[in-house]
């Protein structure tokens, strides 16, 4: 197969901004997929039963068109579960899902963001 995926080179360029080059059979590029990358500290508030909250922050670079992901640096609780993804210019909401049937009031906790842009 000519486009078979090989290898995947990550160079750090700084804590913030990482470049990955996505290389096919013989080392040619076939793409290059830029990294961006923020930690935040989020309080969600009381989340109701079947519920979610939506908090924002900001990620210098950011467009409606990339991936973001998101990770809690400690987990989350039992049934919940959070997505990110960008909402607008510089902006990534992150969105906590409280799937059991009590409310949950989680402490502040940080959370790793990467923006992919592709």
């Amino acid at each position: 197969m000519k486009n078979v995926l090989i290898a995947i080179f990550s160079l750090m360029l700084s804590q913030a901004y990482a470049q990955t080059d996505i290389l096919k059979a013989g080392g040619e590029k076939v793409s290059t997929a830029v990294h961006l990358k923020a930690t935040s500290v989020l309080d969600y508030p009381s989340i109701s039963p079947l519920t979610s909250v939506t908090l924002t922050l900001t990620v210098t670079g950011a467009t409606t068109q990339d991936v973001a992901t998101v990770q809690p640096v400690s987990g989350v609780a039992s049934n919940m579960v959070v997505t990110a993804w960008v909402s607008g210019p510089d902006t990534v909401t992150v969105s906590m899902a409280n799937l059991n049937a009590i409310a949950i009031d989680l402490p502040s906790q940080t959370f790793n963001v990467i923006v992919t842009k592709y």
